[in-house]
């Protein structure tokens, strides 16, 4: 059996991780537009100020996969994050990617002084 991608792979530490958020109800992607500014799959828009953290993972090279920036192995995040309307989403970031201090800068600005930065550190 061959794989026909390394991101489907139903047995990745990637793939369980976002299975699990989605069992707890973060299955819509969050795309970050600017460093504050987010948008919601049915086009809702949000600012950091407007989501709150609820479980973070890092993922470092051991568990890495090809970026689709790239095509490199690259460290990766995926966080879950809820807004004040109770939608909740979720956040995939690739390190390297073009886009990566845009999605640090809006990362640090959710709650950046509250009970959940240790997930930024």
């Amino acid at each position: 059996m061959e794989l026909s991608s390394p991101n489907k792979d139903p047995y990745s530490s990637w793939q369980k991780a976002k299975s699990n958020l989605a069992d707890a109800g973060f299955e819509e992607p969050l795309k970050v537009m600017e460093d504050h500014l987010a948008k919601g799959t049915n086009g809702e828009v949000y600012k950091p100020e407007n989501l709150s953290i609820h479980k973070g993972y890092r993922f470092l090279e051991q568990d890495s996969y090809l970026s689709p920036s790239n095509g490199e192995m690259v460290p990766k995040y995926l966080l879950a994050v809820q807004a004040e309307d109770e939608q909740r989403y979720y956040i995939e970031f690739f390190f390297n990617s073009p886009y990566q201090d845009t999605v640090l800068n809006f990362m640090n600005s959710i709650e950046a002084d509250g009970p959940n930065r240790k997930f930024l550190n």
